[in-house]
């Protein structure tokens, strides 16, 4: 290794991640050693070396900020110039151990290679009752997916191919849930879960985990970009080809209409908003009382609806469709909005065309609103990338850039973007250079985060308290050889 020419030996270390790297190292007597072939390519040895932590976390925790930008022996090498060093200061800071709270810590990272990529993801959680799924929508448009148990989680998960998806790609999915379906699960009081998928050619599906097909609306336009649920309601981005407006759908029972079976369902029109400015829909999200979409014009909308609540037992027929003129809102954003969500009484949304832009609106007052530039987060990364895409999870936000690279922020205060340095809390890193979409989990005891793309990476946190919980009964298991 150390005989290797510098230039080939910097393109092989390049493409490594930082475990492989730590082998690499293994291979050299001395740190040095390595720094010496280098030579003035001894940042790049750094910053792969340290990519999943977060160069700048790391600078601050150390005090080395001349590894950033000199080359050679300093005086901090001289003191711990060992390999050693390096790496315990690695297995000290690996996979960001902390996510936001003291209170969680890191349990597991999971990895799934993929033939096709990954376009839209769903995940639902398992409970004490119940198994949990994990769905993927592939480039070819099929559906894989595999169970989830509340114990191993991602430990045994092994995906096959559910059912058909749509032709020429599923653009978006999510999780449509229905309180007491007879001929799903144990009981008529157990929720029931569907998985909502639009299409390229603007079909929408509505099928069961079990990869059953249980409704389909035909295309109102050429495709669907986007859907997004709450509870049995959901809405779905068109392009403006035919017909204007979205349109909120609830998934009902057939049961309660004639002639209906016990395990079909309907997808019945609920209310239609009006006011786009003949433009495609790209991004969309639905609340109990609000609707915020964006479109290909760079315009981010927003409606307030009925409570939904207020349609609960409901099953509105054909006609009687809920109508609302024009958006309580408007503002024009950069470019397209790729990506939209309503968290914390907060709206963020992503413009992205060739540079993501994140722009961070009070809900209750659209007047202003903060802009967070693609420069600040490589900044903070490290590293350069292209904001690819978001998710949310209590007071944390994971934003996932298209070199796979996660960016994770402590969100619990209105002001955060004004202080994102101070809210940074580190990186993940999936070594995968196509990343598309991300998905979080919360449900008091696990916090989730699966990114997806060429592979699907699951990064997995858990209460402490549930830790050491866990810990204890293993060890009485082990010593009394019984539960």
């Amino acid at each position: 290794m150390e005989r290797l020419p510098s230039e080939l030996l910097c393109y092989i270390l390049s493409k490594l991640d930082g475990h492989s790297l730590a082998c690499a190292a293994k291979v050299c007597q001395r740190w040095h050693g390595i720094v010496n072939i280098l030579g003035k390519a001894f940042n790049v040895w750094f910053k792969h070396c340290l990519l999943e932590l977060g160069l700048d976390d790391v600078v601050y925790q150390t005090g080395l900020t001349h590894l950033l930008t000199t080359t050679g022996r300093t005086a901090a090498e001289a003191r711990r110039e060992d390999w050693e060093f390096w790496q315990e200061l690695y297995a000290a800071n690996k996979r960001c151990n902390c996510i936001g709270s003291e209170k969680w810590g890191p349990v597991a990272e999971r990895v799934k290679k993929c033939d096709e990529v990954v376009t839209a993801l769903v995940l639902n959680p398992p409970t004490s009752t119940s198994y949990g799924t994990l769905w993927m929508a592939l480039k070819d448009g099929n559906f894989h997916g595999g169970t989830l148990d509340r114990r191993s989680w991602f430990s045994h998960f092994q995906s096959r191919r559910v059912c058909p998806g749509h032709i020429n790609g599923c653009t978006d999915m999510t999780v449509v849930t229905l309180d007491g379906c007879p001929g799903y699960g144990t009981s008529s009081t157990e929720p029931v879960s569907f998985v909502v998928s639009t299409g390229i050619q603007g079909v929408v599906k509505v099928t069961d985990f079990q990869g059953h097909q249980k409704a389909v609306i035909e295309p109102r336009s050429h495709q669907a970009y986007c859907v997004s649920s709450v509870g049995p309601y959901f809405v779905v981005g068109h392009d403006a080809c035919i017909t204007q407006g979205l349109v909120i759908y609830k998934i009902v029972r057939a049961a309660k209409m004639a002639g209906g079976s016990s395990n079909s369902v309907s997808v019945l029109p609920l209310m239609k908003l009006s006011g786009l400015r003949n433009s495609a829909v790209m991004s969309v999200m639905l609340s109990h009382k609000q609707v915020v979409a964006g479109d290909d014009h760079g315009i981010l909308y927003s409606w307030d609806i009925p409570s939904l609540s207020s349609f609960e037992g409901m099953s509105p027929k054909s006609g009687q469709i809920v109508e609302i003129d024009k958006p309580s809102a408007a503002v024009q954003l950069k470019t397209m909005v790729e990506q939209v969500l309503l968290h914390r009484n907060q709206v963020i949304a992503l413009s992205a065309m060739g540079h993501g832009i994140i722009f961070v609106l009070n809900n209750d007052d659209w007047s202003t609103m903060s802009v967070i530039c693609e420069e600040k987060i490589n900044a903070l990364a490290g590293i350069g990338g292209y904001i690819k895409c978001f998710a949310a999870s209590g007071s944390v936000l994971a934003v996932g850039r298209r070199t796979g690279v996660i960016l994770l922020f402590r969100i619990s205060s209105k002001n955060w973007p004004s202080n994102l340095k101070q809210n940074f809390i580190g990186c993940l890193s999936t070594n995968m250079m196509d990343l598309t979409t991300l998905t979080f989990s919360d449900d008091g005891r696990e916090k989730v985060l699966v990114a997806a793309g060429s592979a699907v990476f699951a990064f997995q946190w858990r209460r402490k308290e549930e830790q050491m919980l866990t810990k204890k009964t293993s060890a009485v298991k082990t010593v009394r050889g019984r539960p």
